[in-house]
């Protein structure tokens, strides 16, 4: 699980990439980013462009969040990557 990092007040784009997870030729059609008990925070929007799932994430209050990402392959194939938020207020 990767750990990611922003201050409350911070507007940070980020991505998961799902290269290693996907065979030859084998290419991400869509994704879907879910962020449950998200305070405050805002996740989203989401662009695909494959073989990461970019995202921007805004707000949120001091602690950890834990986001999920579903990816989708053309071939219907699902994919998915989490991560660790913290938000700090340095």
């Amino acid at each position: 699980m990767m750990t990611l990092l922003k201050q409350p007040a911070e507007v940070k784009s980020f991505a998961f990439n799902f290269r290693q997870r996907l065979r030859p030729g084998e290419v991400l059609a869509s994704a879907v980013l879910t962020v449950p008990d998200a305070s405050g925070l805002t996740a989203g929007p989401v662009t695909v462009q494959s073989p990461q799932v970019l995202f921007l994430v805004e707000g949120g209050t001091p602690g950890s969040y834990v986001l999920t990402c579903r990816a989708t392959t053309e071939g219907g194939d699902v994919h998915e990557g989490e991560g660790l938020l913290e938000v700090v207020d340095l």
